[in-house]
């Protein structure tokens, strides 16, 4: 997917994931995948937004979106790893948890912006009563 202006390609990654028939389909994976690398934070933002929409709509992401979800809570800008980590918790509240774990998202307890940390804290709570979510909401019970 190519466009020239940023918010147009975020908001037809967005519109693609919520009407495609078959959000799994490799045509839209194809276009998360390829879209996650921009350089436009508003893309890669939609980008990690989608793969949530994808996973609240499917349960079990695609194992290159579930790579792409991944990669995101460890991403340079914290802006990708804020919004990798609220896509967790959207997916995360569907109950089945989309095949992510809270294990992945407890690493990121320890992000060294605030803004990170909170929106771990509030998908962690959605993985209920699972040992790395408790251990790792425990540490940031304590955050400065």
């Amino acid at each position: 997917m190519s466009a020239a202006d940023p918010r147009t390609q975020a908001a037809a990654l967005s519109v693609l994931t919520k009407c495609a028939a078959d959000p799994t389909a490799a045509p839209v994976v194809d276009a998360l995948v390829a879209a996650a690398s921009s350089r436009a934070t508003t893309v890669r933002a939609a980008v990690l937004r989608s793969i949530g929409t994808v996973g609240t709509r499917v349960g079990a992401l695609p194992p290159a979106l579930l790579t792409a979800l991944r990669a995101g809570l460890t991403a340079t800008s914290w802006q990708d790893r804020r919004t990798a980590a609220q896509a967790y918790g959207v997916i995360a509240a569907r109950g089945d948890h989309g095949g992510l774990t809270a294990t992945d998202l407890a690493r990121a307890a320890s992000d060294p912006s605030s803004f990170v940390r909170e929106a771990v804290a509030i998908a962690l709570r959605r993985f209920g009563n699972d040992a790395a979510a408790t251990e790792a909401l425990a540490t940031l019970a304590h955050d400065p």
